[in-house]
C-alpha cells in the first residue's frame, strides 16, 4: 500500500547507514520522474543531476575528496551519489536566474520523497566545496552544484560509530510552526 503524504513526510530521514544494495535504474528513473514536475520561475526548470554510481569512477572519487571529511566518512558508503547542479542563467534569453537554487531545491525535494516512497534514504550534504566539486563534475561556466545526496536503501544504524547511531536512532526534531509562520 502506498504510504500517504503525511506518511512519507514522517518517514523521510537523512541517515548515514546504507544497505549495499544497488539501486535500480529504475527506481532512479522514478525519483528523477518526481524531480521533474517541481515548479520553477519562468518553467525554466534549471535543474540537472549527475548519477555517481560506479565506486571506482574517477570522477566520484574526486567529488567524495571534494566534501568534508565528517560527510566523506558516511555519505563513500552510498551505492548512488548524487550531484544536482544549477543552471544559473535563462534559457533563450539574457539574466541570472535569481531563482535556480530555489527551483533545484524544490526538484531535489520531490526527488527525496519519491525516494522515500521507494524506501530509500536521501541524505542532502551542504558541506563540501563547490567549486571542487563543480571541477570534478566538468561544469561549464554559469552552472553550480547545489548539493550532494547521498542515496540508499536503509542499512543497520549498529555499524555507526557511537555519536552518529545516537543521531541516527533519535527522534526526529522540528520547530513548531508558530516558530516559522507569521500572519499579517
Amino acid at each position: 500500500m502506498t504510504p500517504s503524504f503525511d506518511q512519507l513526510l514522517l518517514q523521510r530521514r537523512s541517515l548515514r547507514s546504507f544497505s549495499d544494495r544497488p539501486i535500480e535504474r529504475q527506481v532512479l528513473d522514478r525519483m528523477f520522474e518526481a524531480a521533474r514536475w517541481a515548479s520553477s520561475a519562468y518553467n525554466e526548470q534549471p535543474w540537472g543531476y549527475v548519477v555517481l554510481d560506479d565506486p571506482s569512477s574517477e570522477t566520484r572519487a574526486r567529488v567524495l575528496d571534494s566534501m568534508e571529511p565528517h560527510n566523506r566518512a558516511w555519505a563513500e558508503k552510498a551505492p548512488v551519489i548524487l550531484a544536482s547542479v544549477a543552471q544559473l542563467g535563462f534559457r533563450g534569453r539574457d539574466g541570472v536566474n535569481r531563482h535556480a537554487h530555489h527551483d533545484v531545491g524544490q526538484a531535489n525535494a520531490h526527488l527525496a520523497l519519491r525516494a522515500a516512497e521507494l524506501g530509500l534514504t536521501v541524505h542532502m550534504i551542504g558541506g563540501f566545496n563547490h567549486q571542487a566539486a563543480g571541477e570534478a563534475l566538468g561544469l561549464a561556466a554559469g552552472f553550480e552544484v547545489v548539493a550532494l545526496m547521498a542515496v540508499a536503501y536503509p542499512g543497520p544504524p549498529e555499524v555507526l560509530p557511537e555519536p552518529l547511531r545516537i543521531k541516527e536512532t533519535a527522534p526526529r526534531v522540528r520547530r513548531e510552526i508558530g516558530e516559522f509562520v507569521r500572519f499579517g
